[in-house]
Parts: structure tokens; sequence; C-alpha cells
């Protein structure tokens, strides 16, 4: 039931959507299969689409003085990307050039189905969640170079990164009529169980450990950088794929 509520609740929150993903097959540029949905770029035979954006966190480790408040994901990361001026984004990793609506009408046209996905019962639930498996990549362009690295290698959990690469399609969840939560908060990709999120990681991170995530920063480009996340629909047989960075 949620898979055909959440469409026509993205309808209602973005007029403008249907007509664009009722035009996506006739691509004015790229492969057969591919288009756009405003900035998200789809590539449907791939059951890929990717979203620019920009980090929120600085490469440059936090000054020490106690006067200067803490940017935002330094001590509170709880999601890799927000949408556009997201009011998680203190919490956050990435702000993505896009909104909540759109996000997830992406998802939907690349096959992800919410009917088949479970929801954290409450936030920091420690119970795996359910749902169609996504590979994710943050992409960049450094030194004439493109770099591809699995988001999860972007957190460190005790000071170690993460080497757990298992995603999922949740969809998030409406309160009322027209009132989506992941609009609400603008929680896009989440990785600590909130029904806000609309990707979450399947078993969490950091979830029980006694220091909330932080940033690996010797993983950032500099500051400025433009950046990418790409989603991909992993099909049946592909779940046990392990991302791994680029050397």
């Amino acid at each position: 039931m949620r898979s055909l509520l959440l469409p026509l609740l993205a309808a209602s929150l973005m007029p403008w959507s249907w007509p664009l993903a009722a035009q996506e097959t006739a691509a004015s540029a790229g492969p057969e299969g591919s288009s756009q949905l405003g900035t998200i770029e789809l590539d449907r035979a791939e059951r890929t689409f990717a979203v620019p954006g920009r980090f929120l966190v600085s490469a440059e480790p936090p000054k020490s003085d106690a006067d200067v408040p803490p940017a935002p994901g330094d001590d509170l990361l709880e999601y890799l990307a927000v949408k556009r001026d997201g009011y998680k984004a203190y919490e956050a990793l990435i702000e993505l050039d896009t909104n909540a609506a759109a996000f997830n009408l992406a998802c939907i046209l690349i096959g992800f189905d919410a009917d088949r996905a479970t929801l954290p019962e409450y936030h920091f639930d420690p119970t795996p969640l359910e749902g169609d498996a996504a590979e994710l990549r943050v992409e960049w362009e450094q030194d004439g170079q493109w770099r591809r690295v699995p988001p999860a290698r972007l957190i460190l959990v005790e000071g170690e990164p993460v080497d757990d690469h298992d995603w999922v399609y949740t969809g998030s969840t409406f309160i009322g009529p027209g009132d989506y939560l992941a609009e609400r908060t603008g929680a896009l990709i989440g990785f600590v169980h909130d029904r806000d999120s609309i990707i979450e990681h399947r078993r969490g991170i950091g979830l029980g450990a006694p220091h909330p995530p932080r940033v690996n920063r010797a993983l950032l480009p500099p500051d400025g950088t433009p950046i990418r996340v790409v989603v991909r629909n992993l099909g049946p047989g592909e779940q046990d794929a392990a991302a791994a960075p680029d050397p």
C-alpha cells in the first residue's frame, strides 16, 4: 500500500513531478533510458540515479576554540544526506540539490518498492531493517580524476572507518495528508534508523557505540568541491556485492 501512496503524496507535494515522470523515457541527451528529473539524472535501464550536492562538513579539522560552535555534522552525525536547506542539516554530512519528493520519486522510478520495506519502530531502533537493497556512492572530480567512495567509509565509529555497505530503501512515511515526513525534516539518507529517511542503513551505523559517529575527514575533498551521490537499485543476487573505494 505504501508503494501506491508515496507516489501520490509526491505528486501532491511537487505538482510538476508527474509530467516529468511521464516524459522521462524521452531523454534529451544521453543513452536510451536516461532522463532528467529536476536536478536528478535518471537511468532506468541501469536502475541508477545521481544527485548533485556538496559536503556540509569542512575537510579542515574543527577549531579547538570552545567559543566556536561545531559545524554541521561535527558532533551529531546521523544522516548521510539531506535535501537542500533541510532541517536536519545540522546532523548531516551532505546536502543534495533536490527535495524529498523528487528524491523518492527517483527511487520509485528505478524500481524501489516501499511495500517490501520495514520502518524503524523508534529512533535508534537496533532491529535490522528490511527493504530493497541499494548501492550508494559519493563521487567528485579531484586532480583531473573521478573519486568514487562508498559513503560508509566517510563515517568513523570509535575512530575507525565503517566497512558495512548494506543500505536499503525504506521510503519514509507520512503523518497526515500532504505531510511527508522526509520532506518535513529534509532527511534523505540516514544511518541511525529514523523513520524520516528515504534510504537507511540496514543494521545502522554506530548504534550502541559509546560515542556518536564522526566524519572521516581524511577522505573529504577540498572545501567547495562539487559532488554527487549515486543511488543504484541492486537486483536479486546483487545484495551481497560489497562496495569498495577506488584505489
